[in-house]
């Protein structure tokens, strides 16, 4: 009986993924379609699939759209909040998006 109840601690202590990581960004919007491409700023603090942060250089990133997320054009600045989920898809999903102001200066490569 004790081998059962410690096998079944182990499958459920090693079950346990941690929550997926989220980012908050700033970028500009390149494309709309049934993605949206966001030029977005590094991310010093991104965590790699190792576990390992090494951060993220400014790139575009294609992003699926929710019923939350308000209509933008191209051109459109930008904050966005999103999550990743490196084994499900889609990978990347938005939490917020809010647009900024037009003067809005952002750091791209």
């Amino acid at each position: 009986m004790k081998v059962l109840a410690l096998a079944l601690l182990l499958v459920f202590a090693c079950s346990k993924s941690e929550p997926p990581a989220q980012y908050t960004v700033r970028g500009k919007v390149v494309g709309v379609g049934p993605k949206l491409d966001i030029h977005h700023e590094a991310i010093p603090t991104y965590k790699h699939r190792d576990g390992k942060v090494k951060g993220m250089a400014s790139m575009v990133m294609s992003f699926t759209p929710n019923e939350k997320t308000p209509p933008v054009a191209v051109g459109d600045l930008v904050t966005m909040t999103f999550t990743v989920h490196f084994d499900a898809d889609p990978g990347t999903r938005i939490v917020t998006l809010e647009k900024l102001p037009p003067e809005t200066k952002l750091g791209l490569e």
